[in-house]
């Protein structure tokens, strides 16, 4: 059967992503000459599945010869939100640029000290170097790297906009003994603005009628040309 195109219908196909917001919480050490730069990012209005970004940057101090943890090793981190309320459930690291998955191990209400991490650090996310090494720890640091630790995170309630947390990390030094502890009183979130990561798109569709075959044509002609003869007829 034949198929004749008689009109365009325009399909509008919506494409629109996630949109996307994050609270960020920024605290320096070493303020002044090497300052390292250290960064939570926490996704907003997220319960499952949300995203939470570690990252420090040692920042290269305009023309000195090195960050102040420059040739250091890390041994451990420590992240928390302590505002709102609510509790991690789950934490899975996904990807690290300070060494590979593998190398750490992340667990949920512990507190980092000199000795990793232990106990005591309620709602605290901790994670120690485990991969050994002469100084226990991911390193030399290199100056003017950055280091990210990019989580996927399960909360008991809805987290709402992060407002107040804390950040912490360990250092050793070449032997293994420590060589500082970054350990703030916490610090306040700024928001961000969100992002939309897809755009939508429209798609033109036609759209087929069935066209009457030849024969049905014939028959209809035949009939209306009968009945006009009948009715010439009548009125003679």
């Amino acid at each position: 059967m034949r198929k004749l195109v008689t009109a365009a219908l325009m399909t509008i196909v919506l494409a629109w992503g996630s949109t996307v917001s994050a609270a960020s919480l920024t605290i320096q050490d070493f303020a002044g000459v090497g300052t390292t730069d250290w960064t939570l990012f926490v996704e907003d209005n997220c319960t499952l599945d949300c995203d939470v970004t570690l990252t420090a940057v040692f920042n290269d101090p305009a023309g000195a010869a090195v960050n102040n943890y420059t040739g250091t090793y890390l041994d451990s981190v420590q992240w928390v939100v302590s505002q709102p309320a609510v509790s991690p459930t789950s934490v899975t690291l996904d990807s690290t640029t300070a060494g590979v998955v593998a190398d750490w191990d992340f667990d949920i209400d512990e507190s980092l000290n000199a000795n990793q991490c232990g106990g005591g650090g309620n709602d605290a996310v901790c994670g120690e170097w485990i991969s050994g090494g002469t100084a226990g720890g991911f390193g030399p640091i290199v100056n003017g790297s950055t280091l990210t630790w990019a989580f996927t995170v399960d909360w008991d309630a809805l987290m709402t906009v992060a407002t107040s947390g804390n950040i912490r990390a360990a250092f050793n030094t070449s032997t293994g003994k420590n060589f500082n502890i970054f350990s703030p009183g916490g610090g306040t979130f700024t928001t961000d603005e969100p992002t939309t990561t897809d755009e939508p798109t429209t798609t033109d569709e036609p759209t087929t009628t069935d066209a009457p075959e030849p024969a049905i044509l014939g028959l209809l002609g035949a009939g209306l040309l009968a009945a006009s003869r009948r009715m010439r007829r009548r009125k003679a």
